[in-house]
């Protein structure tokens, strides 16, 4: 018990001691801004541009919305898009206040409203969801190797490793989409992996039931991911969101009277949410957002712009998310609780 007490402490220490330097380390980089030329530059700003990156933000969501629609399709559940659309932004209130940002809030939310609200059973949700990021990935890792390659553009060695480890990349997730999901071998491995890890943690498990969530799962993912016009249609929509995410920056730059290169968009939009996967603070606040500004000033921008577009960044997507996602699950929990009285 004294080990075990002894061993929370010293967790929940380092835990405040790393909350300690990212909090220092952002009052350190405020520090060393005029608050005086901020409000200027603040003054400045085109407010009719963010009004734009704030509307791309919602078209957004939408797109997340229909995205989800398609990969649910190829399971066998027809779900409206304002239901989803209402799924998505709820989770995106659970990525706000939860320090797991993108990790813990969108894929176990989604699937959990899902199943809540339109009794889309846990292993359909799961396995579009995770198809959605798997097809996804492609995507990102290529804009975030474009923006790399571009940084170093005069390093040819630098450019030549970069290289090296997209296209490796790129032919391990082929691999996964086009061999691990039609092979029966990735549901056994799945399968035993989930055994060891509820046997890890002392829950009680049933081989039989494991194993045949397992199997409706993958069969559900290889539905997805196996047929080419699903997977092709997943993966244009990925397009577009990422594009749409490129705009809104663009657009958050305009406002501020700053044309930022085309590496600093591609970096600004994939690095910050890597960053955002640190389990800290809710939100990823800290190192999101110092991972915003390092980018940005890195990359051409003056201090001033940099903290500016950072925080309209911020603003749309955790201030107004947070607000519209509220409302949200709000509107989905009375809903839910309607349908239980109505029951009764």
């Amino acid at each position: 018990m004294i080990e075990r007490r002894f061993g929370l402490g010293r967790r929940v220490l380092i835990l405040g001691i790393f909350v300690a330097l990212v909090v220092g380390g952002i009052f350190f980089v405020f520090l060393g801004v005029n608050l005086g030329s901020l409000l200027n530059a603040l003054s400045k700003a085109n407010y009719f541009f963010m009004l734009l990156a704030f509307g791309v933000y919602i078209f957004t969501t939408l797109n997340l919305a229909a995205r989800w629609r398609i990969s649910l399709s190829a399971t066998g559940h027809s779900v409206g898009l304002h239901n989803l659309w209402l799924a998505v932004f709820g989770s995106i209130f659970i990525n706000n206040i939860t320090p797991f940002t993108y990790s813990g809030g969108d894929p176990v939310a989604r699937v959990y409203l899902l199943r809540k609200t339109q009794r889309v059973p846990y292993s359909s949700g799961s396995a579009s969801v995770m198809s959605e990021y798997l097809l996804d990935l492609p995507v990102s890792i290529s804009l975030l190797m474009t923006g790399i390659l571009l940084y170093f553009s005069k390093t040819t060695l630098a450019r030549l490793v970069v290289a090296t480890i997209w296209i490796a990349v790129l032919i391990l997730l082929l691999t996964l989409i086009l061999y691990f999901f039609p092979k029966r071998t990735g549901a056994s491995w799945l399968g035993r992996s989930t055994m060891r890890i509820l046997k890890a943690f002392r829950r009680p498990t049933s081989q039989r039931k494991v194993m045949g969530g397992v199997k409706r799962f993958y069969a559900s993912a290889q539905a997805i991911t196996s047929t080419p016009k699903i997977a092709l249609s997943v993966f244009f929509f990925a397009v577009v969101t990422w594009s749409l995410a490129i705009t809104r920056l663009f657009l958050i730059f305009q406002a501020l009277g700053f044309n930022p290169p085309l590496p600093m968009l591609l970096l600004g939009i994939t690095l910050p949410p890597m960053a955002g996967l640190l389990p800290l603070l809710p939100a990823g606040i800290g190192p999101v957002d110092v991972t915003y500004v390092t980018i940005f000033v890195l990359l051409g921008a003056p201090l001033e712009i940099a903290i500016l577009a950072t925080l309209i960044e911020r603003v749309i997507m955790l201030v107004f998310g947070t607000i519209i996602g509220a409302s949200a699950l709000s509107y989905l929990g009375i809903r839910v609780w309607a349908k239980q009285i109505s029951k009764a």
